[in-house]
């Protein structure tokens, strides 16, 4: 066999098999993001500078509203069909390169021409179930993000997500398009969408299209970094602070799809317990279609009454411990404090669930004795089972007394395992057995805060929001890589009109009519898709960390050369055909 090979195209053969083995075991959610630090995956680990990690939890109470910049909302009638495929992580879709969408973060609507304008364009769109973000500590069943690119000034990323809650009495009209034809629900599979209502559609009343979803709400808003590896910072984050609603169906629907694709629990990222990100805060929106304004204190009173809603602040504390496996089990290395802390707090679980066992048996036993008395013939009968009742009325409000001290002792054990926990994290570093960064004070950045190990005085939040640029990590991204359009022509706001469609792939230029763009990776600097292989970014000055696609083919192409040809590179670019 060795004289059947030259040197070279043996060396690109060990090259493919070690690239494959690689790929077999590529990323994926056993551990719910957990190990990919640790896998070496980008800037995953959240290390040194590149700490502030998405998703986190959003808090309903004392979050500070914002009016120095406000997101300005255009996202017209998607009049054109597109591909929602499976990509084995997620499912997905690319936004057609003739479609010009996307937000502002601006002062004022008349800042949104400025060369150095924070405008961003909508290009991917990706589903994850359960949702990565939590409000107040409640994991909500679908969360959809939309990944932009600034298109004017920088040139960072931003993701616009979506909450939605399960509501029976409810159907959303966009997921119920989505589903029109079945979503797909194996590897690489795509089923064709149109979000055109009908006829009588108009960019005011369209239902089913992306600024529906995204209008009628301000938005919280922090820097972090894309959930997928290899987890690029400089992120702009914003999460719509009102959630949408759709019926079971629809939510199951796509739990089950997300489910066999993000396999235990589902597609999500934990929160990194390292993280950096947070210096939540809200921000107004407008609708530059509708017209309609959201402000950014009105969103703050409504976070609080949410806050009031879920039960106050010990139910949030108690929903913080249960989405954090770390604060449920003892661990080795925990302090004594902590360690104290945690049986208290599984104590007191304890105490509570039996005074509740007690309260439901008590409230069963008044509703039978209420019950009798009720059907009882006779006042002799009546009033013997007259005694009964009070007796057991009684005795249920003794339980409910009990409960809610149980409910308190609950609360308290909650709070000081949360408090003696955060101690820790600033004193020890290594909580949990995860290595923690030092305690940080807030640089202003251009939103929010960076957090960098820094003598800093900390600052209001939203004094300090729009200030500064944001760094981004430093990752290299294996050819072929993607280009998008920018500059004012392709901006949403562009008084040109139509979308700038120039897509620069490698070296060479290609436009849209001869190799549709469908599909983009998270991070819009790759394709996603079979047809080649796909390196996964890897940091500067490290080993490349190399993955194949997903469904491992490894054609004869490939050995041809290092990268794919030009021609390659279209197919990449245009993706399989619908499956």
């Amino acid at each position: 066999m060795t004289g059947v090979f030259p040197p070279s195209a043996r060396a690109v053969a060990a090259q493919l098999l070690v690239w494959a083995v690689v790929a077999s075991a590529g990323w994926d959610y056993s551990e719910n993001g957990a190990d990919w630090g640790r896998k070496g995956y980008g800037l995953c680990a959240g290390d040194g500078q590149f700490s502030q990690q998405s998703p986190i939890d959003l808090p309903l109470r004392s979050v500070e509203p914002t009016g120095l910049r406000k997101v300005f909302l255009k996202y017209p009638p998607l009049d054109t069909t597109f591909s929602l495929y499976n990509n084995g992580h997620s499912l997905a879709f690319t936004l057609p390169e003739a479609y010009n969408a996307g937000f502002g973060f601006v002062p004022e609507e008349a800042d949104l021409q400025g060369e150095n304008a924070a405008v961003y364009r909508a290009w991917q769109v990706s589903f994850h179930a359960p949702s990565e973000h939590t409000l107040a500590g409640r994991r909500l069943p679908l969360e959809i993000q939309i990944v932009h690119q600034r298109v004017t000034g920088g040139e960072e990323l931003a993701v616009v997500s979506v909450l939605f809650e399960e509501d029976s009495a409810m159907h959303s009209p966009f997921l119920d398009a989505l589903l029109a034809d079945g979503l797909p629900t194996q590897l690489w599979h795509d089923t064709q969408v149109n979000l055109v209502r009908s006829a009588k559609g108009s960019s005011s009343d369209d239902q089913l299209g992306l600024q529906a979803l995204l209008t009628n709400s301000p938005f919280f808003a922090y820097e972090g970094s894309l959930t997928t590896p290899p987890c690029e910072t400089g992120v702009r984050r914003f999460v719509r602070l009102k959630t949408q609603t759709a019926s079971p169906g629809q939510i199951q629907s796509f739990k089950e799809a997300l489910l066999a694709v993000g396999r235990p629990r589902g597609n999500y990222r934990v929160q990194p317990t390292n993280s950096t990100a947070g210096n939540v805060v809200l921000v107004g929106a407008v609708d530059t279609i509708g017209g309609s304004t959201s402000s950014a204190v009105d969103g703050a009173e409504r976070a609080e009454d949410l806050h009031a809603l879920v039960g106050g602040q010990g139910a949030l504390d108690r929903e913080v411990i249960a989405n954090n496996p770390r604060l449920g089990e003892i661990r080795y290395n925990d302090s004594p404090e902590l360690q104290n802390a945690k049986e208290e707090y599984k104590q007191a679980q304890v105490g509570y669930a039996a005074a509740q066992s007690a309260k439901d048996e008590a409230t069963s036993q008044f509703n039978e004795a209420q019950a009798m008395y009720s059907s009882a013939q006779g006042t002799v009968a009546k009033i013997a089972l007259k005694m009964k009742v009070v007796e057991s009325q009684n005795t249920m409000r003794g339980m409910d007394g009990s409960l809610r001290m149980a409910k308190q002792k609950l609360d308290t054990a909650a709070n000081d395992l949360l408090t003696v926990w955060r101690a820790d994290r600033e004193t020890d570093h290594s909580v949990g057995g995860i290595a923690e960064l030092p305690t940080t004070s807030a640089i202003p950045t251009e939103f929010g805060s960076m957090k960098v190990a820094t003598t800093v005085q900390p600052y209001s939040a939203g004094q300090h929001f729009g200030k500064t640029q944001l760094a981004i990590g430093p990752l290299e991204y294996p050819e072929p890589t993607v280009s998008l359009p920018r500059g004012l022509a392709a901006s949403p706001f562009s008084k040109h009109g139509g979308a700038q469609t120039q897509v620069t792939v490698g070296s060479g230029p290609m436009h849209s009519e001869a190799a549709p763009l469908t599909r983009l990776a998270p991070n819009l600097r790759q394709f996603d898709g079979p047809d080649g292989y796909v390196k996964m970014p890897y940091r500067s000055g490290s080993a490349s960390l190399v993955e194949l696609s997903h469904d491992h083919r490894l054609s004869p192409e490939l050995g041809l050369a290092e990268h794919p040809s030009p021609g390659r590179a279209r197919l990449l670019a245009r993706g399989p055909g619908r499956r």
